[in-house]
């Protein structure tokens, strides 16, 4: 069993997952042999996280509940994404929001083509937020706040209960994204996808989302295809794995097109096997922090 998930991940066929992770078969069949895997060695693992998909992996602690608030069971998050794709009803602890607009706001920003990193009120005082379109906080991993969201036992349950087996790695993501008058074609160049795709980053993943700046359709909220992630025309398994307004609307109808908005500190879950994007934003800068779980 081990040595069949091994050769699943190995090098010599690492793009085999973009080709096999579109299909909702393939997916359930790998979550499968992986919740088997957690059943024949059962010893609870540590958690390991990376900085933006960058895989140096390192272990973090396990936490309790306390950082996370829901009204929602487990059960009830669980059954919202299998039908929906997403489920919301999460939020921050005020303390860890403020943790992490502390460190959004002073540490070290990166962007993409440029070696030095930033300061948030370095760029404002230079105008580079009016050239640039994201900006990523350097190993946002690091972070204790950001640990403990990551290793959560709300969330974990969550994910894993929808995953089928325990995730075993957790990327972190904490990044602006600013308003200006770029053009979408540039925001897609520079790593903000405004356009309908869905993600193949492996055999079977899930994402949690937090923003961290009240979030609505003017200032880039995530818009999604409610139940795309296992709703999909042979074409979009077979070719490209995105998709114009027109045709998203065309095909699955402009009541399944959902933007999803929110308060500072506002989280949801989300399968992002569904079609989805983010809106540029128009009146404001959006903060947000995306985890990553595989």
């Amino acid at each position: 069993m081990k040595s069949l998930l091994k050769i699943l991940k190995s090098r010599n066929i690492q793009r085999l997952h973009y080709i096999l992770g579109r299909f909702l078969l393939v997916r359930r069949s790998y979550s499968l042999l992986n919740f088997i895997n957690d059943k024949l060695n059962p010893k609870q693992r540590k958690l390991k996280i990376c900085d933006n998909y960058e895989q140096n992996y390192k272990s973090i602690n396990n936490y309790t509940t306390g950082s996370i608030l829901t009204d929602v069971s487990s059960d009830q998050h669980v059954q919202s994404i299998s039908k929906s794709s997403y489920s919301t009803d999460l939020r921050l602890s005020s303390a860890l929001l403020t943790e992490l607009l502390s460190a959004a706001t002073t540490l070290p920003l990166v962007i993409k083509g440029h070696t030095n990193t930033f300061t948030l009120q370095e760029l404002k005082s230079n105008g580079m937020d009016l050239r640039v379109t994201l900006a990523t906080v350097f190993n946002s991993s690091d972070l204790k706040s950001i640990q403990k969201i990551a290793a959560d036992q709300e969330i974990l349950e969550v994910v894993t209960a929808y995953l089928g087996f325990q995730p075993k790695e957790v990327s972190s993501w904490l990044f602006w994204s600013f308003v200006n008058n770029t053009s979408p074609l540039q925001r897609e160049a520079n790593g903000q996808t405004v356009h309908f795709h869905y993600d193949v980053h492996g055999y079977n993943f899930m994402y949690v989302n937090f923003y961290l700046l009240d979030t609505d359709a003017n200032n880039g909220a995530h818009t999604l295809i409610s139940g795309s992630h296992c709703q999909k025309k042979l074409a979009h398994l077979l070719g490209s794995a995105c998709l114009s307004d027109e045709a998203a609307v065309r095909f699955y109808g402009e009541d399944r097109v959902t933007v999803i908005s929110g308060k500072a500190g506002t989280g949801f879950f989300e399968d992002t096997s569904c079609f989805h994007k983010a809106l540029p934003p128009q009146q404001g800068d959006r903060l947000m922090l995306q985890l990553r779980y595989s």
